[in-house]
């Protein structure tokens, strides 16, 4: 990388960061609880890809079905077995 590309980087990166301090309490409490939720809809998706093994059925892990997993919780990976189910 030349010093123009690393300096605009530095440039955007110190802008963000000062915006996030500004907002530090908002910011921080919704990328927290983001973070939570998508652990918990990758944790929903390994008890019923374990469970679901029994049957073999198996919703894999991507961008897509750990985002609805996340977002949903429980009726949503259940409703990605349904679909799995369904195309199988």
């Amino acid at each position: 990388m030349d010093a123009t590309a690393i300096s605009l980087f530095l440039v955007a990166f110190l802008a963000v960061m000062s915006i996030m301090f500004r907002l530090r309490g908002k910011v921080w409490h919704f990328l927290g609880r983001g973070l939570v939720q998508l652990v918990l809809g990758l944790f929903l998706l390994f008890v019923f890809n374990l469970f679901g093994s029994y049957i073999d059925v198996y919703v894999p892990y991507n961008l897509v079905t750990v985002g609805i997993a996340a977002v949903l919780g429980i009726p949503g990976v259940l409703a990605l077995f349904g679909v799995q189910l369904f195309i199988m």
